[in-house]
């Protein structure tokens, strides 16, 4: 199942504050329409944030937009697997270098 929202964003402190949620769910972001990054948060509109603020502190190149979808805590996990499966990414159950923020 695709993206339930089918919004897409630009990756900017400004629509990140203005369009999500502080509430459980799915994001990815993207660079050129190319997905780049998917995850899950407790928070979605901290995790997003506090990402955008990371990438900027370190002089990461930011991607260029992000969606996401609301997703309650138990399902976050399945949600992002489908998700994953879809997009030709791997789910691990292996710890990763990659922090989630939530």
């Amino acid at each position: 199942m695709p993206w339930q929202s089918g919004h897409y964003y630009l990756f900017s402190k400004l629509l990140i504050n203005a369009v999500v949620p502080s509430e459980s769910g799915i994001f990815a972001l993207y660079a050129c329409r190319e997905q780049v990054f998917i995850a899950e948060s407790a928070d979605l509109r901290k995790a997003l944030l506090h990402l955008h603020a990371d990438m900027l502190r370190f002089g990461l190149t930011c991607p260029t937009g992000f969606t996401f979808e609301l997703c309650p805590s138990p399902l976050r996990v399945k949600r992002l697997k489908q998700l994953l499966a879809e997009h030709d990414l791997v789910a691990s159950d292996q710890p990763s270098n990659i922090v989630l923020y939530g």
